[in-house]
This record gives structure tokens, sequence and C-alpha cells, in this order.
């Protein structure tokens, strides 16, 4: 049997409590990653991602009029936008 490495948007994602989510036009979401504030929102097919105070990242997803989200659709879109702060965070 091979044990997996965890990758480091798993783990991340271990420390994730959402305090709020749902909705449509816009759906969104709050709580908290890595002890930040974080705040999620997608609405006409555009998703974003704030962390902290460290700016923001978006992804396009979907059509124009999209606006809300599943649980799955919800997940994916918020690793996407998790990979691409973490690539984007300067230390």
């Amino acid at each position: 049997m091979t044990e997996q490495t965890p990758k480091l948007t798993d783990l991340i994602l271990a420390t994730r409590t959402i305090t709020e989510q749902g909705g449509a036009c816009p759906y969104q979401a709050t709580g908290t990653v890595l002890g930040q504030h974080f705040y999620f929102r997608y609405r006409n097919g555009y998703a974003t991602l704030e962390i902290g105070d460290k700016g923001h990242v978006g992804i396009a997803h979907g059509d124009s009029y999209s606006g809300s989200l599943d649980d799955e659709e919800f997940e994916s879109l918020f690793r996407k936008l998790l990979k691409a702060y973490l690539k984007n965070l300067r230390f």
C-alpha cells in the first residue's frame, strides 16, 4: 500500500471554516482559511476570492447568466482560486 503525500491545497483547506454560504446572484461564502478571513463571491459566471488583506483573485466559469452553484461547483472554484492565490503570494 502506497501512502500519498497530501497536497498543499488540501492541507490549507483542512484549516478552512465556513460561517456563511449560499444564495444566488450572487452566491457568497465567508469564513476563515489559515486564520485569515475570506470572502468568496460568484455572479454572472465570474468567481472571486479575497483572503485577508492580500487582494483578490478571480476566474471565469460557466455562462454570463449563471449566479448559483451547487456544493461540488463551489468546492471546485474555491480550490482553483485558492491555488491562484497561493501562486501569487509573496513572502
